[in-house]
């Protein structure tokens, strides 16, 4: 299998469609690689041989020494017991060892037949790459690609020839960029990046074409030509203006993957890492900047005066309009109070005539209870003195009258005559009755 790489190897500059190899500066190569070989291999077998020489030496010297007398007496008891055994049961140690001997060749066989069936019969292509067959007696290339892995190739038949599977990168760097040459008359430096790929499928097209070794130059001679017409459309201020980059940029995507379709390949997109333009253009481009910025501070001032004045206006109008409405709700303020004042003075003549009213009912009825209370006293003292008159006149109406006399009766000075009888004694109550009744 290595050497199938290595004759893959020496046949990458080969053409399948019958270009001329190169084989002199080759077959010198060939020549002293033989040479250093065969050199190597004659050292390797003397060596060999002078390892071989030792050993057995050292073997002869150990097997004639006495400490091995009993390690030789063991070995030679162990060959006449193995040589009886033989001469006794040899016929079927024979046939054994012929059916042993007859599958191991078999086996033996098999793994070679194997071995060197995948050594010179299968090549590999290693991961990230595609392999594309080519057959110097059949058609030529093999239509279709071959991924990583084991894949069947006849040796003196079969050449492989092994193309990068992954993304490559087509730049423009520092030093050597892109000059474009802009709308204006402009030179501008572009960095820049194109990734791009073989499409899936059409490596053995690629080879089949011839342009296996140079398919990375077609794909630059076709992508250069595009990406300066795409960006010497622009103006140098265009530059700077990241619409106008994006639509360049996917009109150039769309023209790139129509050239690159024509050698197999596909873009990924356009990667643009840097842009400079001359010393002096930059001075320029530096004064254009500032002179846009002073425009541009000119144009926020006057936009900001403007706009301080519209809100000036608002403001005052906002003024006129709050002075106006205090207005307003000071006239109702006022009307509230008035109506307010009206209010309360016709609630308080509410309320003085209901007082009023109150009054003259309490007053009626005062009135009214006073000259009942007198018309009840009246009938009472009347009760009373009819009843008086009655009690007076009934029995012991004298005495109680007689009694209250006696007790009005304030006597200064009292002169007891003793020789009377008919003198009363004031302290006997009943005497003094009958005195004040008359009897």
């Amino acid at each position: 299998m290595s050497e199938d790489r290595d004759e893959a190897a020496t046949t990458t500059d080969t053409v399948p469609e019958g270009a001329r190899e190169h084989s002199s500066p080759r077959g010198s190569h060939l020549q002293g690689l033989g040479r250093v070989l065969s050199t190597a291999a004659r050292a390797s077998w003397n060596g060999l041989s002078a390892a071989a020489l030792f050993l057995a030496a050292g073997l002869r010297f150990s097997w004639r020494h006495e400490r091995t007398q009993r390690a030789r007496s063991w070995l030679l008891a162990s060959l006449r017991r193995a040589w009886a055994f033989l001469a006794t049961q040899g016929p079927r140690v024979r046939r054994g060892g012929l059916g042993l001997l007859r599958y191991g060749l078999v086996a033996g066989a098999l793994a070679l037949v194997v071995l060197v069936g995948g050594r010179f019969g299968l090549h590999a292509v290693e991961p990230g790459q595609v392999g594309v067959r080519y057959s110097k007696w059949g058609d030529g290339v093999t239509s279709g690609d071959f991924g990583p892995g084991l894949h069947l190739s006849v040796p003196g038949v079969h050449k492989w020839h092994l193309l990068s599977r992954g993304t490559e990168l087509m730049s423009w760097r520092a030093q050597q960029p892109l000059d474009v040459r802009t709308a204006d008359g402009s030179t501008v430096a572009l960095e820049l990046s194109v990734p791009y790929r073989i499409q899936e499928g059409a490596a053995h097209r690629i080879v089949a074409r011839g342009e296996r070794a140079t398919y990375r130059q077609l794909a630059r001679a076709k992508v250069e030509p595009i990406l300066l017409d795409a960006f010497g459309q622009l103006v140098s201020e265009d530059f700077a203006d990241t619409e106008k980059r994006s639509a360049v940029l996917a009109s150039a995507k769309e023209q790139l993957d129509a050239a690159l379709a024509e050698v197999h390949l596909e873009a990924d997109r356009v990667l643009v890492e840097s842009i400079a333009f001359s010393e002096s253009y930059e001075e320029k481009l530096v004064q254009t900047q500032r002179s846009l910025q002073r425009g541009r501070v000119l144009e926020a001032d006057e936009a900001k005066a403007k706009e301080e004045a519209v809100i000036q206006r608002r403001r005052n109008e906002m003024d006129r309009q709050l002075q106006a409405r205090r207005i307003e709700l000071d006239l109702e303020i006022e009307q509230l109070e008035v109506a307010s004042k009206l209010m309360a003075v016709e609630t308080y003549r509410e309320v003085e005539k209901y007082e009023s009213d109150l009054a003259a009912d309490a007053d009626r009825e005062y009135e009214r209870l006073v000259a009942q209370g007198k018309t009840l006293v009246l009938t009472a003292e009347k009760l009373e003195r009819r009843l008086r008159g009655e009690i007076l006149s009934g029995e012991g109406g004298e005495d109680y009258l007689a009694l209250q006399a006696a007790r009005a009766t304030r006597l200064e000075e009292v002169v007891l005559n003793a020789n009377d009888p008919r003198v009363p004694n004031p302290l006997e109550v009943g005497d003094m009755l009958e005195l004040f009744r008359g009897e």
